[in-house]
């Protein structure tokens, strides 16, 4: 359906509402240019894919729970 191509940015205090592709999957908020990945709802991580970049995620809580 056409909803599930619809992202929100994820920026607080933004929200705007876009139009995005799993094939292409980085975004930048046309309002505030925040670019943010379309398949995760995190922010852009070129060089990971989305299951990488939660496990960096992750372990950087951690070690700073740790710390």
């Amino acid at each position: 359906s056409m909803m599930s191509d619809v992202r929100f940015c994820p920026k607080a205090g933004c929200g705007i509402a876009m139009i995005g592709d799993s094939e292409s999957p980085m975004m930048v908020c046309q309002a505030c240019r925040y670019s943010y990945c379309f398949n995760c709802k995190e922010e852009w991580h070129a060089d990971s894919t989305c299951q990488q970049y939660q496990q960096v995620m992750i372990a950087a809580v951690v070690h700073d729970r740790n710390n």
